[in-house]
């Protein structure tokens, strides 16, 4: 097992556009990494450079104790595993996993082993007189992956290899890296912008936009603990809802208002902040995630009550199991609609008045320059 860390590592291509900025990371031996953020957050960049695909503009890159920022791709002992498969057209399954044995030369014989074995392990044993052009998407991608894995490499590396699989057929594949990764062991890097992917994937995520780095934990603290307004926003399907406005000190805690809103948000004193928040009126903006959210009719509301608000119901989507409900909560020009998720329960009717609560434990509050309280 081998573990990756990059110190100061920077990107600035001959355009003048830079990447990657000063990002420093260790990638744990054995574990699974996932580099996620939006379309040129510089993730694949990262990838690439780890590769050796993309020279380094300044700092410096190890595998273990090893500098290999002037190693060439071949001489860093990965294998990776691209979007578009990367198979060789003209060679059937077996010779295509066999491939990267036969440039080293290895006897016919721990050859035909090797990729009958690892065919075994991806589920692709049936099809090893194929061409890829026989295949279907997801067989091809399991043949990629099994001509990564037969070089037994101590680096894993994945360039958003689900991205071009339908929607069922990627999230079994994504149950078939992982177990693989465990089997073989390798440190693994993967590249998506998909949070589906990264939730169900890592044991560590790395969410970057603007080539900067912006949150390091376990999927369970980036979703529960987002580190910023950006973080919040990215990652959860629906989305945060967020409330911009002002927090004033009051005797039991804070209030809310929020800009356009014809009443406050009272917090109360069981907000939880990471940090002192000054005792005046300060910018700000608070954030809950739609879960975490929940309507009751109008005739339920308690003057006063902590962390309510009121407003009337514009859309109710159908989800299977519970409804995606949207609820304006401003009657002034600037429309605001929040979302949650709301049991089967009490389903609420269009242009109904109702009251939405939201769990204080799980609310947070950002600062103007996105940073958590």
């Amino acid at each position: 097992m081998t573990e990756i860390r990059l110190v100061n590592v920077s990107k600035r291509y001959h355009n003048g556009v830079q990447a990657v900025h000063s990002v420093s990371l260790t990638f744990d031996a054995g574990r699974f990494t996932v580099l996620l953020g939006p379309s040129g957050c510089g993730k694949t960049t990262i990838l690439r450079m780890i590769a050796g695909l993309e020279t380094v503009t300044a700092g410096d890159i190890y595998f273990g104790a090893e500098r290999v920022n002037d190693l060439h791709p071949k001489d860093r002992d990965i294998g990776m595993v691209f979007q578009n498969y990367a198979l060789y057209p003209h060679l059937n399954v077996f010779d295509n996993i066999a491939f990267p044995l036969r440039v080293r030369r290895m006897p016919k014989q721990q050859i035909q082993h090797d990729v009958y074995s690892v065919a075994a392990m991806v589920g692709v044993s049936d099809l090893l007189d194929r061409k890829p052009k026989e295949l279907s998407g997801g067989q091809r991608q399991r043949v990629a992956l099994a001509r990564a894995i037969i070089r037994k490499p101590r680096v894993f590396l994945f360039d958003e290899p689900l991205s071009n699989l339908d929607a069922q057929l990627r999230h079994h594949m994504r149950t078939e890296i992982v177990r693989v990764q465990r089997i073989v062991g390798s440190t693994a890097v993967y590249v998506t912008h998909d949070q589906d992917e990264a939730m169900t994937m890592a044991d560590t995520i790395v969410v970057l936009h603007q080539g900067v780095v912006q949150q390091v934990g376990v999927p369970s603290a980036i979703y529960t603990q987002p580190a910023n307004r950006f973080v919040a926003g990215f990652i959860g399907n629906p989305p945060m809802n967020f409330f911009d406005g002002e927090l004033r000190p009051s005797a039991t805690g804070f209030e809310f208002w929020e800009h356009g809103a014809l009443s406050s948000i009272r917090l109360g004193s069981h907000l939880r902040v990471q940090s002192e928040v000054p005792q005046k009126v300060l910018y700000a903006t608070l954030a809950v995630r739609p879960e975490h959210c929940s309507l009751l009719p109008l005739s339920y509301a308690t003057p006063g009550e902590e962390y309510t608000c009121v407003g009337v119901v514009r859309r109710v989507e159908f989800m299977g199991h519970e409804y995606l409900v949207y609820v304006e909560t401003s009657e002034q020009t600037a429309l605001k609609i929040i979302r949650l998720l709301q049991s089967t329960s009490y389903i609420p009717s269009i242009t109904e008045s109702v009251v939405l609560r939201m769990e204080s434990e799980f609310c947070c509050l950002f600062d103007t320059s996105g940073k958590r309280l």
